[in-house]
C-alpha cells in the first residue's frame, strides 16, 4: 500500500443553463462587479430559482444558482451575470425554460422577496435555505425588492402594442420557426395555422 501524492481527480459534466445579465436603469450599463451589485446578483439568484422552480413546479432544489465576475467585449470593466443551471448531469431542461416564464419570473421573485417575517435582510422565511447558508452575507431581500419595482415589471412584461394576439398573447425568445416546431412537437393535435 503505498500514498500517491500529488494526484488530482475530477471529472467534466454538462447540463442546461440560463444566464442573465442586468442593468442599472438609471444609467443602461451592466451591472459593474462590484460588492453592492454582488449582493443584489445574490440576492436576485436566489429568487429567480425559487420563482423559476414554482413556475415549472419542480423543487427549487433541483435548480442550481451562481453569480459570475464576466469580460464582456466591447464593455469596459467587468461586469455580473446570474446563471441557473440544472443540478442534474446532463439537465434536465428547467433553466432552458426560463426565458418562456420572463415576466412572471420575475413577478413571482418579487413575491418571494416579501418575507413573511419581515426581516431585515435575509432569514429562512425567506432567502436562508440549506444551499444559501454560504452565501448568507450577499442576501439582502430589501435590495432586490428596491431594483424589482413596478417600473422593472412593466419593462420585462410584453408591451401592450406587441400584444398582436390580445391579452393571451405572450414572449417568445425563438424564431417564429423554432416555436411553430416545438409547439407543434408538444401539442400535434392542438397546432393549426392559418396562412393568409
Amino acid at each position: 500500500n503505498q500514498v500517491n501524492q500529488g494526484l488530482h481527480l475530477g471529472y467534466e459534466d454538462s447540463t442546461d443553463v440560463f444566464e442573465l445579465y442586468l442593468k442599472q436603469r438609471s444609467t443602461n450599463e451592466y451591472l459593474a462587479a462590484n460588492e453592492t451589485n454582488e449582493s443584489l446578483c445574490w440576492t436576485l439568484a436566489v429568487s429567480l430559482r425559487h420563482a423559476l422552480s414554482q413556475c415549472l413546479g419542480v423543487n427549487s432544489d433541483e435548480l442550481g444558482f451562481a453569480v459570475s465576475r464576466k469580460l464582456i467585449p466591447g464593455i469596459t470593466g467587468t461586469v455580473l451575470s446570474i446563471t441557473l443551471y440544472d443540478i442534474n448531469g446532463g439537465g434536465s431542461g428547467f433553466a432552458t425554460q426560463a426565458p418562456y416564464y420572463f415576466d412572471e419570473l420575475f413577478s413571482r421573485a418579487r413575491e418571494f422577496l416579501q418575507c413573511p417575517s419581515e426581516c431585515e435582510d435575509a432569514c429562512d422565511a425567506c432567502l436562508i435555505q440549506f444551499d444559501t447558508q454560504r452565501i448568507s452575507h450577499h442576501l439582502d431581500r430589501n435590495a432586490g425588492l428596491n431594483f424589482l419595482t413596478d417600473e422593472f415589471l412593466h419593462l420585462v412584461s410584453l408591451q401592450q402594442e406587441d400584444q398582436l394576439l390580445g391579452t393571451a398573447s405572450v414572449f417568445c425568445p425563438n424564431s417564429l420557426e423554432l416555436e411553430i416546431k416545438s409547439f407543434g412537437n408538444r401539442y400535434p393535435n392542438l397546432l393549426k395555422i392559418f396562412l393568409g
